[in-house]
């Protein structure tokens, strides 16, 4: 049966890798994942190397640059692709780095297949996140029962990165 699932490999380490998440890949027929540009590698492929070496692989280009128009054409290029495999029976993962809703391509991707192909019902299968594993291996808890815990991305302006954190610290 035909099938369509977006999974996180995880931060780096293949053994942090999840059982729900090995367990898609192994039941796939075909394993898609990003690379920036043609011809380069992909992290998310390297960190799943040991499940996906039998797969047959889609590289999909996602490339790193700023300019809106090229990455929603990239997004909804690799949607479409995906969504064409599906129809051709395919049992479809696409992997990526990290966690699937946090800053990453699935995220993307799972906007553009619900909103072009709602009768699409796909898998989202979470990843463990980088800030989780880094926690992990400093031996330190993220947070402890009523501590808040922000998560958020960094600006790249330094006042306004003073600005985030001192507004966290008012709540």
């Amino acid at each position: 049966k035909p099938s369509l699932s977006l999974v996180g490999v995880g931060p780096g380490d293949p053994s942090l890798l999840t059982i729900a998440g090995i367990n898609e890949i192994k039941n796939a027929t075909l394993v898609a994942y990003p690379i920036a540009k043609k011809g380069s590698q992909s992290m998310a492929a390297h960190i799943a190397a040991d499940w996906i070496q039998a797969k047959k692989l889609m590289p999909l280009i996602f490339p790193m640059v700023c300019e809106k128009d090229t990455l929603h054409n990239a997004w909804q290029k690799s949607a479409d692709k995906l969504i064409q495999a599906f129809k051709e029976g395919e049992r479809v993962v696409f992997i990526s780095q990290g966690d699937t809703s946090l800053y990453s391509t699935s995220s993307y991707l799972s906007l553009y297949i619900r909103s072009r192909f709602p009768e699409c019902d796909f898998k989202i299968i979470p990843g463990i996140n980088s800030f989780s594993a880094a926690a992990a291996a400093a031996k330190w808890p993220l947070s402890l029962q009523k501590e808040s815990l922000l998560v958020s991305p960094v600006p790249d302006n330094p006042k306004e990165f003073e600005e985030v954190l001192e507004d966290s610290l008012k709540k």
